[in-house]
């Protein structure tokens, strides 16, 4: 379980519950992302509308508040838990409690349009008893962390990393996660890392092989300032070589292998950071651009046409006005009266040529918008773009306790997009597709098919027919699992007659012991 307190919002200030309740009750999409939501400490019960005025209200009262007045959390679950909803009340509540906002007014939504199932905490931070905006707890990162601990263990949830990290790799990671795209922080530690700690050790390598195992990677160990830095030898890409791992420290560093002298290595390159350009992102970018160029155009006639309509109109009103007082044949009285209609009139075209001028605006942002490039991969992958599925692919880490289906030959991987009748694929922004099924989730990462079901014998058919259609009856397939799950894939195997290819070691399940507990799962 992962607990993050989300920065204060840009434009901080009053009424900036509303917009992001909107935003989290999903009213673009009509709410298609969200499972529940519910409220606490308001007077409306879970009534949406009343009660976001009330809080809105109650933070209009404070003028003087400085800060974001509004409070947000995000609680995220492990890819196979699907926690019920009174643990989830129980966990926000705790979570709450812990920050001492528990009697302020908040509002809860739990979304399940990821792999990961979340739950976002809005809360007002303006006490309704004095209305005064109470301020964050010191260390309040710390103690969410801590009781996130405590609850893993309390709710049998799995065990996250809890470790404060520093600001900097927290920030690279929020980008990866949000991008879809590794820093280059991340690929020297997961690409190159384990080797030049290895050299580090051996007692035997010099200044001189420590520098070649770098260079094999397009790398170079370089002094700036009272540190080191890594750098790519080809780019302006550098990272501090402490924040990779502490032993690249200049003073460990010194300590093993003495004095630090730069050595120049003249030797093949293995492989390097980052790819070439692919014709995908030639693409998105090409569409970027037109549409930017596009927008640009179009904004410049809406300009001058939305200048051209209300002097236009103003003009009109203002010979109107002019008629009035030039006929001899009314008095003072008539023409007042007169005026006070023209001036209603006008301010109501006005109004409504506003409107008309404001959704055409709209309709241009809305035709020509910008889209990130991991946005421009999901709907390549909604239409079967194998290669952006590929780009967005990451490799899954494997979990035993995960329930799962595994392509047995790692060379072989099914990456296309496998569409179930009748059911909606969503993609994720680490290529992922996944379908929300009956209170279960089917997620295919590429070589693996994962199950999360609450008892769900719709899904867990389902599920066992995408992986005929995904992984066909020549593949041979690992299961891993509980036993009831690995059980129940064998059982329905047989029984649903799908001939899928399963290791002998599973096929000495007690096929009757299954039998009998049919689909009591």
């Amino acid at each position: 379980m992962i607990v993050k307190k989300i920065a204060k919002m840009k434009k901080a200030g009053q009424g900036s519950f509303s917009g992001l309740a909107d935003y989290l009750i999903d009213v673009k999409h009509e709410g298609e992302k969200v499972m529940g939501h519910h409220f606490s400490n308001c007077n409306f019960e879970n009534d949406f509308s009343l009660n976001i005025k009330e809080i809105h209200c109650t933070q209009q009262v404070n003028t003087t508040a400085k800060s974001d007045t509004t409070y947000h959390l995000i609680v995220a679950f492990q890819e196979d838990e699907n926690p019920s909803l009174e643990i989830m009340q129980s966990i926000e509540d705790e979570l709450v409690k812990t920050v001492g906002f528990e009697y302020h007014q908040r509002l809860s939504v739990i979304h399940d349009n990821t792999n990961n199932l979340h739950m976002h905490i809005a809360i007002n931070r303006i006490d309704t008893q004095n209305f005064t905006c109470k301020k964050e707890m010191l260390g309040d990162i710390r103690m969410l962390q801590e009781k996130a601990a405590e609850l893993e263990e309390k709710y049998g949830l799995k065990k996250t990393n809890h470790v404060p990290q520093n600001r900097d790799p927290v920030k690279i990671k929020d980008k990866e996660i949000h991008t879809g795209v590794k820093s280059f922080l991340t690929w020297i530690k997961e690409s190159a890392l384990q080797e030049i700690k290895d050299v580090i050790k051996d007692e035997n390598a010099s200044l001189e092989t420590l520098q070649k195992s770098f260079n094999k990677y397009n790398l170079e160990l370089r002094e700036r300032g009272a540190g080191l830095v890594i750098s790519d030898k080809s780019r302006a890409l550098y990272v501090k070589a402490s924040d990779v791992d502490r032993d690249l420290s200049k003073n460990n560093l010194i300590k093993r292998f003495g004095t630090f002298t730069k050595i120049s290595i003249d030797e093949p390159i293995m492989t390097q950071f980052g790819t070439k350009s692919s014709s995908l992102w030639a693409e998105y970018k090409t569409i970027m651009h037109e549409r930017q160029t596009s927008q640009k155009e179009l904004l410049d006639q809406y300009s001058h046409k939305s200048k051209t309509a209300f002097t236009e109109l103003k003009n009109d009103y203002a010979e109107r006005r002019a008629l009035v007082k030039s006929d001899p044949k009314l008095n003072p009285y008539v023409k007042r009266e007169v005026y006070r209609l023209l001036n209603g009139e006008q301010a109501k075209a006005f109004k409504e040529l506003k409107i008309m001028l404001n959704e055409e605006r709209a309709t241009i942002s809305q035709k020509n918008r910008y889209q990130t490039y991991t946005d421009f991969l999901i709907d390549k992958v909604a239409i079967g773009n194998v290669d952006a599925v590929k780009t967005l692919h990451r490799k899954a880490i494997d979990d035993p306790n995960v329930n799962a289906l595994i392509l047995q030959d790692e060379t072989k991987e099914s990456l296309f997009l496998h569409i179930l009748p009748g059911q909606k694929p969503h993609v994720s922004k680490s290529g992922s597709i996944f379908y929300k099924i009956d209170g279960g989730k089917i997620i295919d990462t590429g070589r693996t098919l994962k199950l999360v079901y609450e008892k769900s014998e719709t899904a867990f058919r389902e599920f066992m027919d995408l992986a005929k259609i995904k992984f066909g009856t020549m593949n041979t397939l690992l299961i891993q699992g509980n036993t009831e799950f690995k059980n129940m894939v064998y059982v329905l195997n047989e029984s649903m007659k799908l001939g899928l290819k399963l290791p002998k070691q599973y096929q000495k399940i007690d096929y009757e012991k299954s039998e009998k507990k049919g689909m009591e799962l």
